[in-house]
């Protein structure tokens, strides 16, 4: 597949995508996939002139200015992976391993005014994993897990993903149509790039509940469920001074 487009920032772009699958057996596949994608830069980002005239019309101060022309920023995406599904135990496996090349990353640079500009390379190798596992009826098991590495010149670069990311899903079919879930996220330390902080927000853990139940209204499928978020605590978001507190919720889902 490819994506053609056109915008009047940087012109026209072709993002290309190619993958191979290859069916060892009908339970067993590996699959490759390369492709190249492209982000093109905000209108701010382009043209930012931020400035505060006093009097009107004189210039006090230019807090903000881009005065070199900018690219799109781009990655090559590459993967191998392996699908299994393993009918004894009731269990789908995926496994993949991955290596992004990002470049002209836009950043924010020291000039006087401050821009923006494409001074930024990184690299991103990693793996990860999906496991289901519906261990007995009505029961729905899934845990994964992911693994990154950011090699780059920037230090808010290399920080800006989570090395180690854990998470787990436990859903179990009830009588009367009622359903109960318990996730439990885990997400290892980082800093959010390009936010305007260095905060280094701690690894975390969060826990969420659901009870749902189905029935039919009208004629057709509904379901209403309550979720809690954060059960165990509050958590940082983009700040450390952020905090996501527990938080509950009535949802409905309705089908037609």
């Amino acid at each position: 597949g490819a994506m053609l487009e056109h915008n009047t920032i940087t012109g026209g772009a072709v993002s290309p995508s190619l993958a191979l699958v290859h069916h060892l057996t009908p339970q067993h596949t590996l699959r490759a996939r390369l492709s190249k994608a492209r982000r093109t830069q905000t209108l701010y980002e382009d043209r930012v002139n931020q400035r505060y005239d006093y009097p009107p019309g004189t210039l006090f101060l230019q807090s903000a200015l881009t005065t070199v022309e900018l690219s799109d920023e781009k990655i090559l995406s590459r993967e191998i992976a392996y699908l299994g599904e393993y009918p004894a135990p009731k269990i789908n496996l995926d496994v993949r391993l991955f290596h992004d090349q990002l470049k002209d990353i836009l950043t924010g640079d020291n000039r006087t005014p401050p821009g923006f500009s494409n001074n930024q390379n990184a690299n991103l190798r990693g793996a990860g994993f999906d496991l289901g596992w519906r261990p007995w009826s009505g029961a729905h098991l899934t845990f994964a897990g992911s693994r990154t590495v950011i090699v780059s010149d920037s230090a808010d670069i290399v920080r800006s993903a989570p090395l180690h990311t854990i998470s787990t899903q436990f859903r179990q079919e009830l009588p009367a149509a009622v359903a109960f879930s318990l996730g439990y996220y885990r997400v290892g330390s980082m800093h959010w790039f390009g936010v305007g902080t260095t905060d280094v927000l701690p690894a975390f853990d969060r826990v969420d509940i659901v009870f749902a139940k189905r029935f039919r209204w009208g004629g057709h499928k509904a379901e209403l469920s309550w979720v809690t978020q954060n059960t165990l605590d509050a958590v940082p978001v983009f700040r450390s001074t952020n905090l996501d507190r527990r938080t509950s919720w009535m949802r409905l889902q309705y089908e037609y």
